[in-house]
C-alpha cells in the first residue's frame, strides 16, 4: 500500500466513524490527545515527535497527511493509519502503527570472490535496524561496486524473503550471482594526434591482456589511469588537456569491453620569462640553482613541481615551515610566464621533542636517536634523518612524525609516533648425518631486551657426539654513550 493509499484510507476512516457518531466535524476544532498504539519497540512519545501532532494545536487535514508524510520518512513503520473521534472538548487522533521487523543478523548467499565480512562492512544495514525493504535495496549498491572493483560488472544483489519471529525479528538474505569477470577487449583513443596511442598506454595500468598483464577491467583503475593520461599530456606542455568522455560497450554477452578514450589535447606551450621576488634569507643564485624550467623548453608540469619542492624543502631546512611560495602563472599566446612570490616569515624552533605509543621501548632508547633537539631551528632533513635512525633500531614497524604548535609565536613541538613490533625470536630444529648422528638445537633471541636496546641471545646445539651452548649479549649505549660493549659464554663439547 502507497501513502496516498494509505492517506485516503485513514481520513476514510475518520469520516465512516464521524458519520457513524452522528458528529459533525469542522476544521478547526483543538486537538486534545493523540493516542499511539500498534508500536512495538519505538515510545510514543518518540513517535509524536516525529509526527510533529501537538495537543492543543488546531486540527486539519494537511497536518494529519504532514504526519503521516513524516513518519513515513522515518522508515520505520510498514502501515500507517490515522483515526479521528470527536467529542464535547475537540478532537482525539490516534496513530495506530505497524512496525517494520527488526534485523535479526544479515546472510550472503552466493559470494565466493568477496568475503562475509568484506561484504559486511560494505553493507550498511545492521542488527537492531529496521528492516525497511526499500532501505535494503537500495543499500545493495555499495557491494555491488566492491565486485566492480574486481570486474565483476554482471554482478547480481537481491534480498530474499525471509520469517519473521513472534519478536518481530527478520534475517536479511542477500543472495548474489557473482556472474563472470569483464574483460577489456579493446583500448582504443580518440583526438591524440600528439601523442600516439602506444604512449598512452603504457602509462595506463588497465590492458587488453598479455604477459604478466590482466585484462580484467577495474573501474577505480581505470580511473586512475585517465588521470595518468592527463598526467602524461600536462607534462609534454598540454596544460589544457582533458579527458573529455570515454565509451564503454558491452560485447560477447557482456564478457568484454570495447573502451574508447576521447581526448581533448590542446595546444602545447614553452616556458616564457621566469621571475621571483620578496627572497631575502636566500640570494637570487640560490632560488635560481632550484629552478628546472628554462625559457623556452617545453613547459613540464612535472619540473614545474619538482621547483616548489626544492624551493619549499630549501626553506623548511632552515626553519622556515611557514614560508608561502606563490606560484603566479601568465599565459601568453603559446608561452607561460612565471613568477615566484616569496612570504617568508621567521624560523620556528623545537619546543618539545617526545615519542608516543611506544609501550615496551623506553623513551631514551628512541630519544638517543634523534639528532635535532629542544631549542634547534626546525631542520626538515634533521627530522627525517631522526625518523630513519630511530626505523633502523629495528624495533617499530611504522615511525611516523606530527608537528604541533606550542606557542604563538610559531614554535612547534615534534611528537615520533612509533608501532612496535615483535622483536624476540624462537626458533629449534634436528638434523641427522653419519658424521654427528642425531642432533638438534634451540635458538632464542631477543634484540630489544627490557625495552632498553639490548640485545641477548641463547643458543644449545645438542647431540650424542656434540654438545654446543653459546650465551650473548650486547649494550649498544654504554653508560648512556654510543660505545658498544658485549659478552659472549660459550661452551663446546665434540
Amino acid at each position: 500500500m502507497n501513502l496516498r493509499q494509505i492517506l485516503l484510507t485513514g481520513l476514510t476512516a475518520l469520516s465512516l466513524i464521524a458519520a457513524c457518531a452522528g458528529i459533525v466535524l469542522a476544521a478547526g476544532d483543538d486537538i486534545v490527545a493523540v493516542d499511539v498504539v500498534g508500536v512495538r519497540t519505538v515510545g510514543s512519545r518518540q513517535v509524536l515527535a516525529w509526527s510533529g501532532l501537538d495537543v492543543g494545536s488546531q486540527y486539519s487535514v494537511d497536518i494529519v497527511a504532514a504526519a503521516i508524510r513524516k513518519l513515513f520518512a522515518t522508515g520505520k513503520f510498514e502501515d500507517i493509519y490515522v483515526y479521528k473521534a470527536v467529542d464535547p472538548e475537540g478532537i482525539r487522533l490516534v496513530l495506530n502503527l505497524s512496525e517494520f521487523p527488526r534485523i535479526r543478523k544479515v546472510e550472503f548467499r552466493g559470494n565466493d570472490k568477496v568475503k562475509d565480512d568484506k561484504l559486511g562492512e560494505a553493507y550498511a544495514p545492521a542488527i537492531g535496524e529496521f528492516a525497511n525493504p526499500a532501505v535494503l535495496t537500495r543499500e545493495l549498491a555499495p557491494l555491488k561496486e566492491l565486485y566492480y572493483e574486481k570486474g565483476y560488472f554482471n554482478v547480481s544483489a537481491n534480498i530474499d524473503s525471509s520469517s519473521v519471529d513472534g519478536n518481530n525479528l527478520e534475517t536479511v538474505v542477500v543472495s548474489i550471482v557473482e556472474g563472470e569477470k569483464v574483460k577489456a577487449r579493446t583500448i582504443a583513443f580518440a583526438g591524440n594526434e600528439n601523442l600516439d596511442d602506444g604512449r598512452l598506454k603504457k602509462v595506463m595500468k588497465q590492458s587488453t591482456g598479455g604477459f604478466l598483464k590482466s585484462a580484467t577491467f577495474k573501474r577505480n583503475q581505470f580511473e586512475e589511469d585517465k588521470e595518468r593520461i592527463v598526467s602524461l599530456y600536462r607534462d609534454n606542455g598540454y596544460l589544457d588537456a582533458a579527458i573529455t568522455s570515454t565509451d564503454q560497450e558491452f560485447v560477447e554477452d557482456r564478457r568484454k569491453l570495447d573502451i574508447t578514450i576521447n581526448i581533448d589535447e590542446g595546444r602545447q606551450y614553452r616556458v616564457g620569462d621566469i621571475n621571483w621576488r620578496d627572497n631575502t634569507v636566500y640570494d637570487d643564485i640560490a632560488v635560481a640553482n632550484l629552478i628546472l624550467l628554462a625559457k623556452g623548453d617545453i613547459f613540464r608540469e612535472s619540473d614545474f613541481q619538482q621547483t616548489l619542492q626544492g624551493l619549499h624543502s630549501l626553506y623548511w631546512d632552515s626553519g622556515y615551515i611557514y614560508i608561502t611560495i606563490d606560484p603566479v602563472r601568465e599565459i601568453v599566446d603559446d608561452e607561460v610566464n612565471l613568477t615566484f612570490s616569496f612570504t617568508e616569515g621567521e624560523p620556528a624552533r623545537i619546543r618539545n621533542v617526545s615519542v608516543r605509543d611506544n609501550i615496551k621501548t623506553y623513551d631514551q632508547v628512541v630519544m638517543r636517536e634523534m639528532r635535532i633537539f629542544p631549542g634547534d631551528i626546525f631542520s626538515n632533513s634533521l627530522v627525517s634523518l631522526s625518523q630513519r635512525n630511530i626505523f633502523q633500531l629495528g624495533y617499530f614497524e611504522d615511525v611516523q612524525v606530527d608537528f604541533q604548535p606550542a606557542d604563538t609565536e610559531g614554535d612547534i613541538d615534534l611528537v615520533y609516533e612509533v608501532k612496535e613490533k615483535q622483536t624476540g625470536q624462537f626458533s629449534f630444529g634436528m638434523a641427522y648425518s653419519a658424521q654427528t648422528s642425531v642432533t638438534g638445537f634451540i635458538q632464542v633471541a631477543e634484540t630489544n631486551f627490557r625495552g632498553k636496546g639490548q640485545n641477548i641471545g641463547v643458543a644449545w646445539q645438542f647431540g650424542s657426539r656434540q654438545r654446543y651452548v653459546d650465551l650473548n649479549f650486547t649494550e649498544p649505549w654504554f653508560m648512556g654513550t654510543p660505545t658498544l660493549v658485549g659478552a659472549n659464554l660459550f661452551d663446546r663439547y665434540t
